[in-house]
């Protein structure tokens, strides 16, 4: 048994789902929101949740980069459950429940995901790799919506119209393949409602960078990833260089935390490109991020600190994140499963040998 999720007016083709996936994610949803909200440290204005992360992080099992995009997703999860909350909030009936696999539009999602100066700065940019376009950020995707609910890692860099369609009707953040340099993170994006079909989805591709210098968006553009010339529609790229200071940033001549020049375009082509409205952010604090409070600042910059490796937390081998780093980075081999080191590993293979010789093939009596 399948769900219809939508049907062509021919009615030759439908778009349909795994019944389990849109009501399991649903499910996980609320009990996130609930563990969250319900659970807080008395006195202290955190949410367990984020605690849980740092807990998590606070050992130094993962890189200063895979830390930021695991922060990255954090962060957007966060945004979307709160726009979708504030998108639903009934005056009338305040205890309702709020159903997270509804979606939100996209400019509630930016303004709770970006601090208010820098949302509205976003909201005046235009397109940067040339072209016709000449409306704003704000002009353009003005109808346009957010729906996710889960991340997904991909199998290979196969980042295309059909994949964010399926990832849509899903509900699902794109987790790049590793072999991807531009971008780590993908949110589909529905262009406007009156249209579910795979040439009205769009991308929001995030690119986490854990570096002192500066990068401007113009570097990681993405027009071969997601749509060529045939495949005309705007997109967004945000670089999140959440590795920076931000008040270091704020003295520079890069002063803003929100880059986008409003106008500023390269030479046009002969084929043009779909529409690149790109920025930066700059920071990991309650400054750049409406979803930090200040209470939190010092928790995310002990989260993204850069330590050296001789003074990294000891861990003990058989903690729970231990294991879960020691997985991630190796896989699922014959010795991890076993819990042994290579050279165990095979030593114990030669003695299981010397014990247990080959022997000839079975015949059938």
């Amino acid at each position: 048994m399948r769900t219809v999720l939508d049907m062509e007016p021919s009615r030759d083709c439908l778009y349909t789902t795994h019944r389990s996936e849109p009501i399991m994610a649903e499910a996980i949803a609320q009990i996130f929101k609930r563990f969250y909200h319900e659970q807080q440290i008395p006195g202290s204005g955190r949410l367990r949740a984020l605690d849980v992360l740092h807990e998590y992080l606070s050992h130094d099992l993962l890189s200063k980069g895979e830390a930021g995009e695991v922060v990255a997703r954090f962060l957007c999860t966060e945004a979307y459950y709160q726009a979708v909350e504030q998108e639903n909030r009934n005056e009338n009936n305040p205890g309702a429940q709020v159903v997270y696999s509804s979606g939100c539009s996209l400019s509630s999602f930016i303004g709770a995901l970006f601090h208010t100066k820098g949302v509205k700065t976003i909201s005046r940019i235009q397109a940067q790799n040339g072209g016709n376009e000449q409306r704003t950020f704000e002009e353009v995707f003005k109808d346009a919506s957010v729906r996710f609910l889960q991340t997904i890692r991909m199998g290979d860099n196969a980042l295309n119209p059909l994949v964010l369609f399926g990832a849509f009707l899903r509900g699902e953040i794109l987790a790049v393949y590793h072999s991807q340099k531009k971008i780590d993170v993908v949110i589909p994006v529905l262009m406007d409602k009156k249209r579910l079909t795979p040439d009205n989805i769009t991308a929001l591709g995030i690119s986490v960078k854990q570096r002192d210098d500066s990068v401007s968006p113009d570097a990681f553009e993405a027009d071969d990833i997601f749509f060529g010339p045939s495949q005309y529609r705007p997109y967004i790229m945000v670089i999140m260089e959440l590795g920076q200071n931000y008040n270091q940033s704020k003295s520079s001549d890069r002063s803003q935390h929100v880059m986008g020049k409003p106008g500023s375009k390269s030479p046009t082509t002969k084929e043009e490109p779909p529409a690149r409205f790109g920025f930066r952010v700059v920071g990991c604090c309650s400054e750049v991020f409406g979803v930090i409070s200040s209470e939190e600042d010092h928790l995310y910059a002990m989260i993204l600190r850069d330590k050296p490796d001789d003074v990294r937390k000891p861990v003990e081998e058989d903690s729970l994140p231990h294991r879960a780093a020691k997985r991630y980075h190796e896989g699922h081999t014959e010795s991890t499963r076993l819990g042994l080191t290579e050279e165990e590993y095979e030593t114990a293979k030669d003695q299981r040998k010397l014990k247990n010789p080959k022997k000839g093939p079975k015949t059938e009596r």
